[in-house]
């Protein structure tokens, strides 16, 4: 569960944002859907490769697929055409038991920027996996460099996410009261971390189970 000094720092960015919840309120959690709450980085791959025969063998990071001749436009094709089947082929990442809890606890909604011709597939992708009473929230996803600014303009104390573009804008001012648990290895997230409002968490299991311990670590009498 990432290193010892990642997951406490973590665990006490969850816990100061808790401490700001005056008067009883919830914390307010966005959980990004794609390669956060869905593994869709994966199907959109596997189909990839069946459909234009593209070999993702050797490829590390999630969306650099520059040696194997795969395009933007044909990563769009297959990403909205599972999306618009309603995600079927898109497993989750994030257990419906955890969402429980995590629901109870929190004022929790999935997040994402897309555009309409996915959106709806989404919602029924949430409802399907999660349940009716699981809140989708979509942003504008224009312009792409944006989305990042859009999903902190929505209000979230607290955002779970795989993006370098919510990272980076973490600086920003609108995030100053905000936190990100960072669902990512990969270099260029880790290197656009560069404040103390964002800790980045082995998986979106991982980040839920630190959201879960902060809670219980603030609702312990002051004596334990």
């Amino acid at each position: 569960m990432g290193t010892g000094e990642e997951s406490k720092h973590a665990l006490n960015l969850v816990i100061s944002q808790l401490a700001k919840a005056k008067d009883g309120r919830k914390l307010k959690v966005g959980m990004d859907i794609d390669d956060t709450a869905a593994s869709t980085s994966l199907s959109v791959r596997s189909l990839m490769e069946e459909r234009f025969g593209f070999d993702f063998s050797s490829v590390g990071r999630k969306y650099d697929w520059s040696s194997t001749g795969a395009t933007d436009r044909h990563f769009m094709e297959i990403y909205n055409e599972l999306w618009q089947r309603d995600g079927r082929e898109i497993a989750p990442a994030f257990s419906k038991e955890t969402f429980t809890l995590l629901n109870e606890k929190t004022d929790f909604s999935f997040v994402s920027a897309r555009g309409e011709e996915s959106s709806e597939g989404l919602y029924r992708w949430v409802s399907n996996h999660y349940g009716v009473k699981a809140r989708a929230i979509v942003v504008d996803p224009r312009p792409y460099d944006m989305h990042g600014i859009r999903k902190l303009e929505a209000g979230f104390d607290l955002l779970i996410d795989d993006s370098p573009h919510v990272a980076v804008n973490m600086k920003a001012e609108i995030a100053k009261d905000r936190a990100l648990l960072l669902v990512d290895k990969w270099e260029e997230a880790v290197e656009r971390r560069h404040t103390t409002n964002t800790a980045v968490v082995d998986n979106t299991e991982h980040a839920a189970r630190v959201i879960l311990e902060a809670h219980r670590v603030r609702e312990q009498p002051a004596h334990e």
